[in-house]
């Protein structure tokens, strides 16, 4: 069975630097959540670009369901919470499973470009149907955005999740990104995310792996 994950959007305190929040994020906050029972890999994605007010996006994998709520209720992650607001204002998140639509192989030991958009789903529609048109309409028309290296598509876990899914794609670098929304593929996409999706918020990250 596919490890789930646990997505997460975080702002920084108000009186804090974007590069103070990132060197906390990575030199304080991170050797604790390492300690989380049951955690299997962990990434840190600092925002560059997208949605006003988010800084990072924290990624945890887990075996199961009951894996991440043992960690949720642990010790460990009552200290984990306590830091966070020595350096965040805001937290949310969703928990999904991964499907992965375009495998690639990039080199998680150095930074690499990402974009995730935060889905929710077109008013009339369900879960299931948001989520059959999303693998079998528009899947098809992401894979031909030029330069993309890899697509995960996450699919949310529990009916109460304040987003249905979140886009994941891979790029060489911010410009290969760019350039692929600008390219004559992206009015076909357009057109159809107003098939199935109701809102996206979009924010491009370099990724950093803490836990591989």
């Amino acid at each position: 069975m596919a490890m789930i994950k646990m997505v997460g959007l975080m702002k920084r305190r108000a009186d804090l630097t974007h590069e103070q929040f990132s060197q906390y994020w990575l030199v304080k906050h991170a050797p604790l959540a390492l300690k989380l029972p049951g955690i299997r890999r962990y990434a840190q994605n600092l925002v560059i670009g997208g949605t006003p007010g988010y800084d990072g996006s924290p990624e945890t994998w887990w075996d199961d369901t009951a894996a991440l709520k043992a960690a949720i209720g642990s010790p460990i992650m009552a200290e984990c919470n306590k830091d966070e607001q020595l350096f965040t204002s805001e937290i949310g998140g969703l928990v999904v499973v991964e499907r992965p639509i375009l495998e690639g192989q990039p080199d998680e030991r150095k930074a690499i470009i990402k974009r995730m958009a935060f889905l929710k789903r077109k008013e009339g529609l369900t879960r299931e149907q948001f989520s059959e048109h999303w693998l079998t309409k528009h899947a098809p028309l992401a894979l031909k955005l030029p330069g993309l290296r890899r697509y995960v598509q996450s699919v949310a876990l529990g009916s109460k999740s304040d987003y249905d899914g979140v886009a994941e794609t891979w790029w060489d670098d911010v410009e290969s990104m760019d350039k692929a929304f600008q390219s004559p593929i992206i009015p076909e996409i357009r057109a159809d995310e107003k098939e199935f999706l109701g809102s996206v918020m979009s924010v491009a990250y370099v990724q950093r792996w803490i836990l591989p």
